[in-house]
């Protein structure tokens, strides 16, 4: 008997995943909130990859215990937000952006 080399049961759709877009005055999420490390690109607004260099790089802060002694790691809604006002604020401050008069 053969085997299809198609895989039948489509259990991630790429297009299914939604980027997570924050909003101007970042209501969709708490600051108290805690996010799995996992899900922190999609709530950071970058890949996973250009996550994991930020990392590295010192531009995103290492993450958290979700608890004593436990090995899952979380970031609070207070750092994701703080993360998206110093790129709001790096981004005011590019030279090339404003105007002269």
């Amino acid at each position: 008997m053969k085997r299809s080399t198609k895989n039948k049961s489509k259990t991630k759709n790429s297009k299914s995943a939604k980027k997570y877009k924050p909003a101007a005055n970042g209501a969709e999420l708490s600051p108290d909130e805690a996010v799995r490390l996992c899900d922190a690109p999609r709530f950071f607004g970058i890949g996973r990859t250009a996550f994991a260099e930020a990392r590295k790089k010192g531009l995103i802060e290492a993450p958290m215990a979700a608890y004593p002694g436990s090995r899952a790691q979380i970031y609070t809604g207070r750092q994701i937000l703080d993360h998206h006002r110093r790129q709001a604020e790096a981004a005011a401050a590019k030279p090339g952006d404003q105007i002269a008069d």
